[in-house]
């Protein structure tokens, strides 16, 4: 009897204690549940950003170099971040006039836009692109962002697909150049034209800062585009336009020259290129196009002479001395090209066609 009372006394005190220390644990958790449900809303996206192990230009936010390590996994990059409260930056590019560089501008990965471009990635990992862009409306300036990264990339046509989403969450007239720049240079002209010209519309209603900071090289590229498309009156008209601002500009008026060239208005062109050389002699380019102008016309002698004086002055540069190599071999002096060439190959290695008509020539000079 004895042994059954302390045995159901034990037992009592047993679930007194559970029942007591449930409860405490209940209270506990009512009274931690609002911070739980904060912290988790805060640090989501870290958990976004870590989800996967291949590298994303839409992830990779608070620390890009750790970040593309190939040694560790995603957990571990999740865990060191979180071990290190790292906080992250969003290079926001500002248009500034005295500034062409982006801004950083330092954000907590606590604040709202880290967590909104998260969120909006992941829908756009999931192939839902317009409940991603529609989240990014949220913080107009993330698309600044987005034009940064685009930026940064190496991969051309990655970079028009993120340039294509900055300019779908808030356009923007540097947005539009670049993209309209990328296009260009992907050989994409019709996409090109279409693009600068929606920037040139919103630079109508911009402040002149801004106007006097991106409408040159609008037209200057608008020109290129035109010309590549065989529109030549507009290239023209968008490159006399690019000269408005600067009327010795040397990429709108190498441009005009082309397009004489184009039209064959000969004459004229070498007329441009002559006077962009006197008003420009510390710039290379339009002493190699009135050098290569002169071999299109088959005078290699007038040709050579411009060579030989612009690797004189820029004997750095190397697109002179394979110009000058070419004109010497057509000439039939083997030896010069043979230096020219040489010379080429130190300033530029590893051009497969240089290096074949090296060989060539010296075997030309061996049989002589």
């Amino acid at each position: 009897m004895v042994l059954f009372l302390r045995t159901w006394l034990t037992a009592s005190r047993v679930a007194h204690i559970r029942l007591v220390l449930g409860g405490v644990s209940l209270i506990l958790l009512l009274l931690l549940a609002p911070q739980l449900y904060q912290w988790w809303n805060q640090n989501k996206a870290h958990l976004y950003l870590y989800r996967t192990t291949a590298y994303s230009p839409y992830l990779c936010l608070i620390d890009q170099e750790f970040c593309e390590s190939k040694r560790t996994s995603a957990r571990d990059r999740a865990a060191w971040h979180f071990r290190k409260g790292t906080q992250g930056e969003l290079y926001l590019q500002e248009e500034r006039a005295d500034s062409s560089q982006p801004a950083a501008i330092p954000i907590s990965p606590n604040r709202r836009p880290l967590r909104v471009l998260a969120e909006g990635a992941l829908s756009l990992e999931e192939n839902h692109r317009d409940e991603a862009v529609s989240m990014w409306k949220r913080e107009p300036n993330l698309a600044s962002y987005l034009a940064a990264v685009a930026g940064q990339l190496n991969e051309p046509e990655r970079a028009v697909e993120i340039y294509a989403l900055s300019l779908e969450v808030n356009p923007t007239v540097p947005a539009h150049l670049q993209q309209g720049i990328l296009l260009f240079q992907l050989k994409r002209y019709s996409e090109a034209r279409d693009t600068l010209l929606n920037g040139a519309t919103l630079l109508e209603s911009a402040p002149d800062n801004i106007r006097q900071r991106y409408e040159p090289r609008i037209y200057l590229y608008l020109g290129h585009t035109y010309r590549k498309l065989g529109e030549l009156e507009l290239a023209r008209a968008s490159y006399e336009r690019s000269l408005e601002f600067d009327e010795e500009w040397v990429g709108a008026m190498l441009g005009l020259a082309e397009v004489s060239i184009a039209e064959g208005e000969t004459q004229a062109a070498f007329q441009l290129l002559e006077q962009l050389v006197a008003l420009k002699p510390a710039s290379p380019a339009p002493n190699l196009r009135l050098a290569q102008l002169h071999v299109d016309q088959g005078d290699l002698p007038a040709a050579r002479e411009a060579a030989e004086q612009l690797t004189s002055s820029y004997s750095t540069y190397a697109a002179g001395w394979q110009l000058l190599g070419y004109i010497a071999f057509n000439q039939g002096d083997y030896a010069s090209a043979l230096a020219a060439y040489r010379r080429y190959l130190q300033l530029s290695p590893g051009d497969p066609g240089v290096e074949r008509r090296v060989l060539e020539i010296e075997r030309l000079l061996d049989n002589e």
